[in-house]
Formats: C-alpha cells, structure tokens, sequence
C-alpha cells in the first residue's frame, strides 16, 4: 500500500559554459498559489503548460519558465528558476506583469474574456510590507503634550 503523503524537495544543478570554466548554477523550483500570482486574472486564465519567465519586461533576461506540473487540482504555479531568484521571489521583492492573448477572440463581454498567458515577467522592487499589525507589535501609545 502505497504512503499516504509523499513529500520531498528536489534541487536540480545545470552547468553553463561561460568562455572557458564552468559555471553551476542551483535551480530550486518555487510552487505558490495561482490565485497569488494572477491577482486579478485568476478567474479569466487557462492552465498553462510551459511559459518563460522574464526579468522586468519580454525584452529582458529570460530567468526561466513556470508550469503547472503539479497537475490542475493543485491550482499552483510551479516556478523554475535560479535559487537566488526564487528566494527573493518568495520573500515579495518582486511584483508581476504578463504577456497574454485571448482564449477567446469573440467573446460579448470584454472584459471577461478567458486569457491564456504567453510570458510571465517579475520586476524587481522594495518588498511587499505586511497587511495589518502583528500580534505582539502593537504600537506604543506615547503621550504627547
């Protein structure tokens, strides 16, 4: 009988040829929620196969691709990038910007038109503060005069 859960890290290692050494670069894949990703579009988009992920714009650096490899009941997005990106990406120092077409080019509503994304681009910024305050920091209350 087969466990119930099965859970595991894997880190996959690539090597370059850079003029004449070799460089190694670590890929950590990075899975978050589809819902977090698209914000807005959540609703409107199809599931993905396979789509590259740029730095700042579709000009930019190609970092990677993203997918949904853990099948579409997981409802996530898997992101295949370099580990120094991803731990950035998963602390919020990032924000999104997508490349997408219509699913569905005659569709009456416009504005709710089904998408199918064509690039996922991540522009680098200040992270992302926390909504609300914590437990424990409430704010001292100073009396001023």
């Amino acid at each position: 009988m087969p466990s119930k859960s099965l859970r595991g890290h894997f880190s996959f290692n690539r090597i370059y040829a850079v003029s004449n050494e070799a460089e190694i670069m670590s890929y950590s894949p990075l899975t978050m929620k589809r819902k977090h990703v698209l914000g807005d579009l959540y609703d409107r988009c199809d599931t993905v196969q396979s789509v590259p992920v740029y730095k700042n714009d579709e000009d930019g650096e190609l970092l990677g691709h993203v997918d949904e490899s853990l099948g579409h009941y997981a409802d996530a997005f898997t992101f295949h990038l370099a580990e120094d990106v991803c731990k950035r990406l998963s602390a919020g120092y990032y924000s999104y910007s997508f490349g997408y077409e219509y699913a569905e080019p005659k569709t009456p509503a416009a504005g709710k038109r089904r998408i199918k994304l064509t690039s996922i681009c991540i522009v680098e910024g200040k992270p992302v503060a926390p909504v609300g305050p914590r437990h424990g920091n409430q704010p001292q209350n100073q009396g001023q005069s």
